[in-house]
């Protein structure tokens, strides 16, 4: 029977690429769940072990085609700074992110992984489309190159600010720092060069003056969070 590789889920929240030997389905129980799911019986070619996986928690079939990924990014700036965080995996200073999952929406992943990432609750700044079901309008769009002629990740970047006063809670399990930077500063981190050039143009959009249309004047440090009294 020939191989199946597909994107999981698992119990942890943490998705991975598997590549297995199915071998049955089943209806049936887990270590890790409480009620009966339907389940897939295989050998997990990596580790070399038979396992079950949860049908359900299969997020995405993948094949020999190029695989793309819908992706949120949120640069979350605070008095002038803004919230980064070294990558575990990337090994390089990032801001929050990650993929949409499958039953939300950009808008809804952007909020969802900041939090995840940082502790930190944001509301996105900009604006909303004004039709029936609008949802808030991105800053950009673009294509992050994975893996060549095998895995894109398309990035739909937002801008936000904390809600409130609070403390950053950094996931180990995604990175290994945290902080809040400045421009000058983000400039000097090891980053790729499109954060660079998506933090110096919020930087420009929030030092606008005198422009009472621009949906981010009100970042300018009118409040003040504990959150971002310091650059880390």
């Amino acid at each position: 029977m020939k191989n199946l590789k597909f994107e999981y889920q698992n119990y942890k929240g943490e998705t991975k690429i598997r590549e297995v030997e199915p071998k049955s389905l089943k209806f049936g129980l887990t270590p890790n769940i409480s009620e009966k799911e339907w389940l897939l019986e295989a050998k997990d070619v990596k580790k070399n072990e038979d396992r079950l996986f949860v049908l359900k928690n299969i997020q995405r079939m993948i094949d020999d085609k190029i695989q793309r990924f819908f992706c949120v990014t949120v640069y979350v700036i605070c008095e002038g700074r803004f919230l980064m965080l070294l990558n575990r995996k990337l090994k390089c200073w990032v801001p929050p992110g990650g993929k949409v999952d499958r039953h939300e929406t950009p808008d809804e992943a952007a909020l969802r992984e900041c939090l995840e990432e940082t502790g930190i609750k944001i509301e996105l700044k900009g604006d909303k489309s004004d039709v029936d079901g609008g949802l808030m309008t991105p800053y950009g769009i673009q294509l992050n190159v994975i893996d060549p002629d095998k895995r894109d990740h398309v990035d739909i970047i937002y801008l936000g600010e904390p809600l409130v006063k609070q403390e950053l809670m950094i996931s180990e399990r995604e990175a290994s720092d945290i902080g809040w930077f400045t421009v000058k500063e983000v400039l000097e981190l090891n980053t790729f060069s499109s954060v660079k050039q998506w933090c110096k143009f919020f930087y420009q959009q929030v030092n606008r003056s005198n422009n009472d249309d621009n949906p981010v004047n009100s970042l300018k440090g009118e409040n003040s969070y504990d959150a971002c009294s310091s650059s880390k």
